[in-house]
């Protein structure tokens, strides 16, 4: 409950994760996260086939193994949940309920704030199908957030404003459309782009009938809500720019690019080789010239080769040549062709190097192997930089060994337990000291200290510094 009203917390996220938390460490908080991506990828298919989408069993495993859901599928981040409020709510809005549909998506921002531009635009559109008891019951929940949030804080626009300024630099305008290949992979983006342009022209003719068209308006619409937010950094708090923040309308994303596959099978029968040949010149592309961008922003370890960008273009690619080519000649070309997509996306993997850490986790992991050496990671460890504990193995949801960084902890600190802080997450998050307060401390001894320059944060460069305690 103390995190509820936290400068960083979202409220719907502390709700649904404390008691798999409190009861079973992080594990919980992974399996719950696993079960949400699933119950949003299958939802999101129920809608597809409620549209009449005939590829609408593409859709969970396309969700599913979108990059940057797969990545945050075992994750305690928001992003997810979000995402299935979004499935949830597009799966009453095409059910005809469009109150429901708006009282779901009155929960978005309390997992992701930006999310109450979403929640205005849908109560515009379902505004001759509401009451206004249904948009009240809608702005309730973020009204009451707002109005804790002031009562504890004594800011009115708490919400708007926690956590500061964001801390990311001016991203440009094009930030999020430069990379949606690194979110979603390159074939699902591709049958997106078939989708809108197949829209376009069906557009007068048959009026696009079961076209998830609502998906693609909201789509666009927080795809430009987050361009413009995350340009010249308006100060909005909230971390915004993060590439993950998009993952809350692919549900969305989802419904179009199974209109596109759609669109794509039947070319395939009518046109035979056009739609085979442009998927793959756009394979080809990818592993040539995006199989870098696609790893590049991966979290992982040195030496340790992230897949997960490719589970998409691979799975989905294959489903999609089967399906395309199975009517038009027999096995030996079905085989041809899934051998041939399959190859191009082993080759753009192969001449992918491992990636390695950025230079502030790389200092992290170098805190972590000075204490490993040493014999002390079986210490308390007063920590707030999240990547300490999945360096060192510990779970970060057990508050007993890794407690929070604050002037009230370290006063209350046992003898032998190590305090580790760090420039970044440490004053900015849930710390409160500084570092010279810590060196002044006749009751700590300075252990380890290192720093990496190069980086910037703000607009400005930035050193990033690590230096770990023992409590005397």
């Amino acid at each position: 409950p103390v995190k509820f009203l936290d400068a960083w917390g979202m409220p719907l996220l502390t709700l649904v994760l404390a008691l798999p938390a409190r009861l079973f460490g992080y594990a919980g908080v992974e399996a719950t996260t696993a079960l949400v991506t699933a119950a949003t990828a299958f939802t999101a298919g129920w809608t597809a086939r409620r549209l009449g989408l005939r590829a609408w069993p593409v859709v969970p495993i396309l969700y599913a193994a979108l990059p940057l859901a797969l990545e945050l599928s075992f994750s305690a981040l928001a992003e997810p949940y979000a995402a299935f409020l979004v499935a949830l709510s597009l799966a009453f809005w095409y059910a005809g309920r469009r109150d429901r549909a708006l009282i779901v998506l009155g929960l978005l921002p309390l997992a992701r704030v930006e999310g109450v531009l979403l929640l205005g635009v849908v109560a515009l559109a379902a505004w001759r199908d509401t009451t206004w008891r249904d948009r009240f019951l809608a702005a309730l929940p973020f009204l009451l957030w707002a109005l804790l949030g002031f009562a504890a804080h004594g800011d009115p626009l708490y919400v708007l404003g926690g956590g500061g300024g964001r801390p990311l630099n001016s991203l440009g305008l094009f930030h999020y459309v430069r990379n949606l290949v690194v979110v979603a992979g390159t074939v699902p983006v591709a049958w997106f782009v078939w989708g809108m342009a197949a829209r376009a022209g069906r557009a007068g003719r048959d009026g696009g009938t079961g076209f998830p068209a609502f998906a693609l308006f909201l789509f666009l619409f927080q795809l430009l809500a987050l361009s413009l937010l995350g340009w010249d950094r308006f100060p909005v708090g909230r971390s915004v720019g993060f590439l993950r923040h998009l993952l809350v309308v692919f549900p969305a994303f989802g419904l179009v690019a199974a209109a596109g596959l759609d669109d794509w099978l039947a070319g395939a029968r009518e046109r035979r080789w056009v739609p085979v040949a442009a998927l793959a010149v756009w394979t080809g592309v990818t592993a040539w010239g995006f199989s870098h961008v696609l790893v590049a922003q991966s979290m992982v370890l040195p030496g340790v080769r992230d897949e997960s960008r490719w589970i998409a273009t691979l799975v989905v690619t294959g489903i999609g040549a089967a399906l395309a080519l199975r009517p038009l000649a027999g096995r030996a070309l079905v085989t041809a062709g899934l051998v041939a997509v399959l190859g191009a996306g082993a080759l753009a993997v192969r001449a992918v190097p491992p990636i390695q850490l950025t230079g502030e986790r790389k200092v992290v992991a170098d805190a972590v192997q000075f204490l490993d050496g040493y014999g002390l990671l079986g210490s308390r460890v007063y920590v707030n930089h999240p990547w300490f504990a999945f360096l060192a193995g510990r779970d970060r949801f057990d508050l007993e060994r890794n407690p929070y960084l604050t002037r009230a902890s370290v006063a209350a600190a046992p003898r032998g337990s190590l305090v580790v802080w760090e420039n970044h997450y440490g004053n900015r998050l849930w710390g409160d000291v500084e570092v010279e307060t810590l060196r002044a401390d006749p009751t700590l001894e300075r252990l380890y200290e290192a720093e990496t320059d190069g980086m910037s944060m703000g607009g400005k460069p930035f050193v990033f510094r690590v230096v770990v305690f023992r409590k005397r």
